[in-house]
C-alpha cells in the first residue's frame, strides 16, 4: 500500500532525511486520525494526518509546512 499525505509537497523535488526525521519526531508514540482524502488510480491513499492536543485539531501537514519541511501542493 502507497500512501501520500494530503496537501504537502517537497521543496526540493524529494524528502530529505532531515524532512523525514521531522515527520517521524512529529508522528512517533501519538495517536493520529487519518482521514482518506482522495485513491489515486494506482491505488495510492492520500491521507490527512490529525493530531488532536486539549481539543484542538493539528494538521501534520501544516506543522511540516510552518518548520519549513515542506510546501503546500
Amino acid at each position: 500500500m502507497v500512501l501520500c499525505l494530503a496537501g504537502v509537497k517537497p521543496n526540493d523535488g524529494d524528502w530529505s532525511p532531515l524532512d523525514a526525521f521531522f515527520f517521524q519526531k512529529a508522528a512517533a508514540d501519538k495517536v493520529l486520525s487519518s482521514y482518506v482524502m482522495d485513491v489515486l488510480p494506482d491505488n495510492t491513499l492520500i491521507l490527512e494526518l490529525i493530531e488532536s492536543v486539549k481539543g484542538k485539531d493539528l494538521s501534520i501537514a501544516n506543522l511540516l509546512i510552518e518548520n519549513s519541511h515542506a510546501t503546500s501542493s
